[in-house]
């Protein structure tokens, strides 16, 4: 408190740590199975890790004739399920939130900000509703320019040559960083003072998640579309947070 100013900020950190310890048998227990193209499951719960790490094939480039090549973990030559390796944790390091209201004579602006780093998304809509590899389907605009071609045979091209009959499988491909930070509400407000019909009464202007900071390509990563359980950081047809803002009058008669 200094003269009219009257401030008030609250923060709060959590670490929250899990490993899975013993399954009976040693064996994994999987999680929900995506839908198509991909039909798999993609979290797992593995003896060893934190709960729900997601399980897939590492991608090394593509082949001379523009497929996605993957990593044959065990060197025999083929690549099936066996080549299938922890790719991402959908467990944050931390979670963190900022609060903080100021008060200036009649004035008084507020706002919330929250964040999570360090987990990792498997974000399933770039196999379905973005998808970059099988021709005539939805692509984001990433893919253009982008992409294996016989006129340029790049092998390491971020997109694969563009067919419907180029095939993936549930990779590394599809993890990507869920780091954000949200300010995920502001208010400026205007209080009436004196002894008047609106004495106590308030003019505000609010807002909603104005703004996000994240390098997660697609709507929003705030998004755990399969659960909290086995199978979470999942985004499968997650729907984009809504950015909304209020003008609003409180009333005191």
């Amino acid at each position: 408190n200094k003269g009219d100013v009257n401030w008030n900020l609250g923060a709060n950190f959590s670490i929250n740590r899990n490993k899975v310890l013993s399954l009976v048998g040693g064996a994994d227990i999987p999680g929900v199975t995506l839908k198509n193209p991909l039909s798999v499951p993609v979290n797992v719960v593995r003896e060893g890790y934190p709960l729900g790490v997601f399980l897939g094939f590492v991608e090394d480039g593509l082949t001379p004739e523009g497929n996605i090549k993957y990593v044959d973990q065990d060197a025999n030559g083929t690549i099936n399920n066996l080549d299938r390796v922890i790719i991402g944790n959908p467990n944050p390091k931390f979670t963190f939130g900022l609060n903080s209201t100021v008060t200036y004579r009649n004035f008084d602006l507020s706002f919330l900000i929250n964040g999570v780093q360090g987990n990792d998304i498997f974000n399933f809509n770039l196999a379905n509703l973005a998808d970059g590899f099988a021709f005539g389907l939805n692509q984001v605009s990433d893919v253009l320019g982008n992409y294996w071609t016989p006129e340029n045979p790049n092998t390491y091209a971020k997109y694969p040559r563009i067919s419907k009959a180029t095939q993936y499988r549930a990779s590394d491909r599809f993890v990507e960083d869920g780091s954000y930070i949200r300010m995920r509400n502001v208010q400026l407000g205007y209080t009436f003072a004196g002894n008047g019909v609106l004495n106590k009464s308030q003019v505000y202007l609010a807002a909603q998640n104005l703004f996000t900071i994240t390098n997660y390509s697609f709507y929003s990563p705030e998004v755990n579309t399969q659960g909290v359980d086995m199978s979470r950081g999942i985004d499968m047809y997650g729907y984009p947070d809504a950015k909304t803002f209020m003008l609003g009058v409180r009333l005191k008669l």
